[in-house]
């Protein structure tokens, strides 16, 4: 090694010990700990909070707050299969973020879970082996009673592959219409999925008017006499509850939406959906976190806030990989919840 090369090495290595603090944290160096040592505090903080949703979800504690808010109680069925729980993952994480207004009003109603059947098991008398998509479990009597809901998911429709092949002219013209075909099959497919699920869970939750007025009691015994004054004085005003209630007053206000003319339902519809957003979509379900990729990996957490410390991302070298907006959100199960 020469003189010169020798100076070059020994400025690299000042450079490094004496870089500032402010400057090691932008650039990923770790001062005050190794990146391993960094890494093992982010991961403990994340298993914490999981461990304490996992604490919070067990059945019996979901059904008593479900049962003290007045609603039944929907599960969502984890499958012990893991492609099962992998296909009802996307495809729950489909409706929940595609759904329209009208299907969230419904959500609205009750709470929503997601579980195993061996982990509903305490609260059912008889056992049950199948796994069907979903459980409603009513709380308005004084023991719980379980309705299973079923049916066969329509098929998955792969989403279209865009190629770029450098062709013109009558090729590029029919390349072009071939992936226009494609794109729509898959919209299709997706749409009839989202629709499936949502006829599926009005049967369960809010199949008729008599449904949904027996729905609006159950509530009604579980808010007091103040609140009680609010929703009626937001009705005459014809106006919403304020946002704090939407959550107790849903099947109040459902059935309000169900006697009212077009446009003062399409308000109350609209207030029952942003409920159920932000409890489903800006929060996961119980007994479950989001996932969301576009291709190489993907991000899970719980909610949206940044201070939350289940959040963790999977990266894997996949080269061009592709997910289309449609298909890109799914549910992530935590499959030992509650056990």
């Amino acid at each position: 090694m020469n003189r010169r090369e020798a100076a070059k090495g020994t400025a690299i290595l000042l450079a490094g010990t004496l870089v500032p603090a402010w400057i090691g944290r932008a650039f990923g160096q770790h001062p005050s700990g190794s990146p391993g040592e960094a890494q093992t505090a982010q991961a403990a903080k994340r298993a914490a909070r999981r461990a304490e949703r996992e604490r919070e979800s067990r059945i019996e504690n979901a059904y008593r707050r479900a049962k003290t808010l007045g609603k039944p109680l929907l599960v969502l069925v984890v499958p012990r299969q893991e492609a099962l729980r992998w296909e009802r993952g996307q495809v729950f994480g489909q409706f929940l973020t595609l759904a329209s207004e009208e299907w969230l009003a419904d959500l609205a109603l009750c709470e929503v879970d997601c579980r195993t059947v061996d982990q509903v098991r305490p609260l059912i008398d008889t056992p049950r082996d199948e796994e069907p998509l979903m459980f409603l479990i009513e709380t308005s009597r004084s023991s719980p009673t379980i309705q299973a809901f079923d049916g066969k998911i329509p098929a998955d429709v792969r989403p279209p592959v865009t190629f770029f092949t450098g062709l013109t002219g009558k090729d590029a013209d029919q390349q072009r219409r071939a992936q226009e075909e494609a794109s729509k099959r898959y919209e299709a497919g997706v749409a009839a999925r989202v629709r499936f699920l949502g006829e599926l869970i009005r049967s369960a939750v809010a199949p008729d008017t008599s449904t949904m007025r027996a729905r609006a009691e159950q509530a009604a015994g579980a808010l007091d006499l103040e609140e009680l004054r609010q929703i009626s004085e937001a009705a005459d005003r014809r106006s919403v509850p304020a946002a704090r209630l939407q959550e107790r007053a849903a099947a109040i206000v459902r059935l309000q939406a169900e006697t009212a003319d077009s446009s003062r339902r399409a308000e109350l519809i609209r207030w029952l959906a942003a409920g159920a957003r932000a409890r489903l979509l800006d929060r996961a379900p119980m007994g479950s976190r989001w996932g969301s990729s576009s291709g190489c990996g993907a991000d899970y957490y719980t909610s949206h806030d940044p201070n939350e410390d289940d959040q963790e991302r999977s990266m894997t070298l996949c080269g061009m990989g592709s997910v289309p907006p449609l298909s890109n959100r799914f549910l992530d199960f935590y499959t030992n919840t509650g056990s």
